[in-house]
């Protein structure tokens, strides 16, 4: 039974975690205010080994004065997952049976070319430069669209009943077979486009296919699912609004909308649009089925396929390096007083900070689970390992990672272990994962745990930091919270706890579980890169990556004027021109609020720029270019408005830069 879409919004939005979250199936950057008792609490038995005296009012893991456990989303998921975990994969001597589910769709990618206009041949220019791109761009491009369907795969659970997630393999085992670009129309939408045919092979363990798809149990098997898709992925932030994610928030930017990617219209909650018709009107979409389908297990195809290189028979936890190198920029963010990274430091000030952000993937590299369990277990609670965060109204482990940037640290401090996507290809790796709402916490074995650039508090707060390269490091575990090996098991069969120096932020003493470690266990719970941080700049005025050409990108600017005054609240109207330029027929004016605190100009994306414009050769002194925008209002007693800045760049990204003429 498929859940109706209007049941998942409102389970998300009503009780979903906020900042720590990964994905958009689990995470909302809005509190939820519902707080019901599941019954009083008592102090656990004396066979799990508890530090305190029985019957003590004080619980560690709740706030002074609550003696009851607040309910949270996913509750009753978790319970059903408690009872599964005895016959998940934590016995490292145990049996595989190897499974090999095939995966394939056709899908079409393109370029759109709407955003460019036909005058001087600037059109035709951009046509034939993506005609002329070599496989690997186009590749890219295909990877870059697959990944839209990860968040539905992964949060299968809030879409079907009582089904765990089915993903696609990693992909480093991803195969395209792709088309000659051509040129054509695609909802009426003008575009460089090529068909492209997916292929790969999940290898894994038979017996969790049942919890993802029964249809998969037999050899010869099969399962599709359907999803609607932007047939260029790049800018669907910039060209659709919110109308393809779940909720307005200030999490999603225009590098991570695929997070949160969600298609379906049915029973939509009311908003601007909807994504198959915001997709239809701006974009152009294709129908992609994906289809899983189990075959003989040979060794010659798993050998193939098979991917992950298990680093102990026991759990192991491991950096990741790829989306750390991949998924690290800068980015200016106004944070108020009355927010909760304000609450918890993550910020060193209220108002404008610049940050870095970047993504944080831990793998479980061994072969057990990393396990933590039930949030609200009166265990846990009782030693201080989750501790409820009233700003956020759910459950902090605050022992997961620590960041740094150079000799900076990041102030992040409340985590969620979630299995978020399946990283390994083999036998050893279940199908799905227990993990999979932040209410029963851990890491499968060959799964890891996203936390994607742009969540809050993921980030390196650099307001006033100097241009420099230094490492942006995170070490996973610093605290030995979490059993890298085996629990150490008293005569009735629960861990045995240890009291530890640390404490909750109310000054509660913390315990953990004891554990029998293995050998260097923290030798790969570090990962780092060498980061060039540039005065001023963020990820707007950084060179592209991936060739991303026209006015919405969010990239390759040059900030013209850092700091223009104006009058707050009123409008302001510019006109623009270009000199004459045989190389450069059109340039990009964006308009951007700028900070009296931070002296600069806030590097605006598309989405929050005060105006966005196009100034072609036609534009002259005369007869400019003309744009009106709104003086940024006063936002508080120091950043009391009225500054603005203008950033420009080539409209085609393979045009000369220049400045634009200016007429007030």
């Amino acid at each position: 039974m498929k859940f109706p879409r209007i049941f998942i919004l409102l389970f998300l939005i009503t009780f979903v975690l906020s900042e720590d979250v990964k994905y958009t199936g689990t995470k909302s950057s809005d509190n939820f205010n519902f707080k019901t008792s599941i019954g009083s609490f008592s102090a656990p038995s004396e066979t799990h080994d508890v530090s305190f005296s029985t019957g003590t009012p004080i619980i560690p893991g709740l706030l002074p004065g609550m003696t009851s456990i607040p309910a949270v989303p996913g509750q009753d998921i978790a319970a059903k997952d408690a009872k599964l975990f005895a016959l998940d994969n934590q016995n490292p001597n145990r049996k595989v049976e190897g499974a090999l589910i095939e995966t394939s769709f056709k899908s079409t990618i393109g370029v759109l070319l709407d955003d460019f206009s036909e005058r001087f041949g600037i059109r035709e220019k951009v046509a034939n430069y993506y005609l002329e791109q070599n496989n690997d761009f186009w590749f890219k491009k295909a990877q870059m669209q697959t990944i839209f369907t990860e968040t539905r795969q992964v949060f299968r659970s809030f879409y079907y009943f009582n089904k765990k997630q089915l993903t696609l393999p990693p992909e480093q085992v991803w195969e395209f077979n792709l088309s000659k670009a051509y040129r054509t129309k695609i909802d009426g939408h003008d575009y460089i486009a090529l068909d492209a045919d997916f292929y790969s092979v999940l290898v894994t363990d038979a017996n969790t296919i049942d919890r993802s798809e029964p249809a998969l149990n037999r050899i010869g098997g099969k399962w599709s699912d359907h999803w609607i898709l932007p047939v260029d992925p790049e800018f669907l932030l910039q060209r659709t609004g919110y109308a393809c994610v779940d909720r307005k928030s200030h999490t999603i930017d225009s590098e991570n909308i695929w997070a949160y990617y969600n298609d379906s219209c049915e029973d939509q909650l009311p908003q601007a649009n909807c994504c198959v018709d915001a997709l239809n009107q701006n974009v152009g979409s294709v129908n992609v089925t994906i289809t899983w389908h189990r075959i003989p297990f040979t060794e010659n195809i798993a050998n193939k396929y098979r991917f992950g290189n298990h680093t102990s028979n026991l759990s192991d936890l491991t950096g990741e390096h790829q989306n750390l190198l991949e998924q690290t920029r800068v980015a200016y963010r106004y944070n108020e007083e009355s927010s909760c990274v304000i609450h918890e430091q993550c910020v060193g000030a209220p108002g404008w900070r610049r940050l870095l952000r970047f993504t944080t993937t831990s793998l479980n590299s061994g072969k057990t689970n990393i396990h933590l369990g039930n949030v609200t277990d009166p265990v846990y609670l009782y030693h201080g390992v989750f501790e409820w965060d009233n700003c956020h109204k759910h459950f902090h482990f605050r022992h997961f990672a620590n960041y740094s940037f150079g000799q900076t640290p990041g102030r992040k401090v409340g985590f969620c272990l979630q299995s978020s996507w399946r990283y390994f290809n083999t036998e050893y790796t279940s199908l799905n994962s227990l993990y999979d709402t932040c209410a029963y916490q851990g890491i499968t074995a060959g799964w890891g745990d996203d936390y994607v650039a742009g969540l809050d508090c993921q980030w390196i707060d650099i307001t006033g930091i100097p241009a420099q390269t230094a490492p942006l490091s995170y070490v996973l575990n610093p605290d030995g919270f979490l059993c890298e090996g085996s629990l150490i098991l008293n005569d009735s069969n629960a861990p045995q706890w240890e009291l530890t120096n640390f404490t909750t932020s109310y000054g509660y003493p913390v315990s953990r579980e004891k554990c029998n470690f293995i050998t260097n266990w923290k030798s790969n719970n570090y990962e780092s890169i060498n980061y060039t941080l540039h005065n001023n700049l963020s990820f707007v005025t950084e060179p592209c990556t991936r060739s991303q050409s026209g006015p919405l990108r969010d990239c390759g600017f040059q900030v013209q004027n850092d700091t223009i005054e104006c009058t707050p609240d009123k409008n302001v109207t510019l006109g623009f021109y270009l000199q004459e330029n045989k190389q450069t027929s059109s340039v990009t004016v964006r308009i951007c609020e700028s900070s009296r605190v931070l002296g600069s100009s806030t590097h605006c994306e598309y989405i929050y720029a005060l105006a966005n414009t196009i100034v072609e050769l036609s534009s002259t002194e005369s007869n400019p270019t003309k744009v009106t925008f709104q003086c940024p209002i006063v936002r508080d007693d120091i950043e009391i408005g009225g500054l603005y800045s203008i950033l420009v760049a080539p409209t085609f990204i393979e045009d000369e830069f220049m400045f634009v003429n200016i007429v007030t």
